[in-house]
């Protein structure tokens, strides 16, 4: 009788425990639907599959950040959703307007949002059907089968539709963009709030290039340029700085062999929504053209200053599909 009365009780508290505990640890690995960085963050790429503002996404620990690649499974979706820095910050969060991103968006939508938004067609825009497919490749080209997770020092991503092809090589120190086939136009094109909430004033938010000088991002219309640029940066890289002291990165973005020499860049802010920066589009139409065209970016830390950050992007530049020497 007594080991009847203890099993009874033994059961009756297992169960207690579980309907107080097991909801708990379904908490802790629940995607929160506003996103959320790596935890700790990663030392290799690792990938993820989750579903992020509604739509299917790779989570990727890379680049000193966590970024979500849209990747063509809800409705041929494709291109970053959302790329947290290691504070936690959402430099992109296109929820498409769902209330899932708090950020401001004063003049303009989350839906406008995205990286690299490349081609003609909404090709890599996130939240926009471009008939899209995504795949994990290795170094020969080969597919890499994905089963609950990727993890390495250098994981190769290819995202395609009719007229686009690109492969994402991700390390841990950056990313970088190759062009395997654009029968289309194209562009580099970052649309996202610096440090995830866009502020008008210089002295918080402003964008550098490679002459080390704090710029404002000036309110403007589609194709704004600052005039003494003509119609192109003088650089081949920007990046983007919050000088929140909570805010330890900035993100960065730098081209290398683009054309036509005529196609023109853009540079400005959207209200509180968001600033808009390209490389390749002028007057809201994209205009590079061929498969030369090279891409790195990334978050890089803030400190100690430009000269480093300066000389980090110009090394992956030259050398983008490569993993970053370690600092001696």
């Amino acid at each position: 009788m007594t080991t009847t009365r203890i099993g009874a009780c033994g059961v009756l508290c297992l169960a207690l425990f579980l309907s107080r505990a097991v909801p708990s640890i379904a908490a802790e690995v629940e995607e929160p639907v506003a996103g959320a960085p790596y935890s700790p963050h990663p030392d290799k790429v690792v990938v993820t599959k989750v579903k992020h503002f509604d739509n299917m996404c790779w989570k990727i620990a890379t680049a000193g950040g966590t970024w979500y690649f849209e990747n063509g499974e809800t409705e041929g979706k494709s291109g970053f959703s959302s790329a947290f820095d290691l504070a936690g910050n959402d430099w992109i969060g296109n929820d498409r307007d769902k209330g899932y991103n708090k950020s401001p968006r004063t003049g303009g939508r989350h839906e406008y949002r995205g990286w690299p938004n490349f081609g003609e067609g909404d090709f890599d825009h996130p939240q926009r059907k471009s008939g899209t497919s995504t795949r994990w490749v290795d170094a020969e080209g080969k597919d890499v089968p994905f089963v609950d997770k990727l993890e390495g020092d250098h994981l190769i991503m290819r995202s395609a539709n009719e007229k686009y092809e690109l492969e994402y090589h991700f390390f841990p120190t950056h990313a970088a963009i190759k062009i395997l086939k654009a029968t289309g136009k194209y562009a580099f094109l970052f649309e996202g709030p610096i440090g995830g909430e866009q502020e008008a004033e210089v002295e918080k938010d402003y964008y550098v290039l490679k002459d080390g000088k704090p710029r404002q991002c000036k309110a403007g219309e589609l194709g704004f340029l600052e005039p003494e640029f003509g119609n192109k940066f003088p650089s081949p890289f920007f990046y983007f700085v919050d000088s929140d002291p909570k805010d330890t990165q900035v993100l960065y973005i730098g081209v290398k062999n683009v054309g036509p020499e005529t196609a023109g860049d853009e540079g400005w802010r959207q209200g509180q929504n968001m600033v808009i920066f390209s490389y390749g589009r002028d007057q809201d139409k994209r205009a590079y053209t061929g498969t030369d065209a090279v891409c790195v970016f990334g978050f890089h830390p803030k400190e100690p200053g430009h000269e480093p950050i300066s000389a980090f992007i110009e090394a992956r530049l030259a050398d983008p599909f490569s993993a970053a020497k370690p600092k001696k």
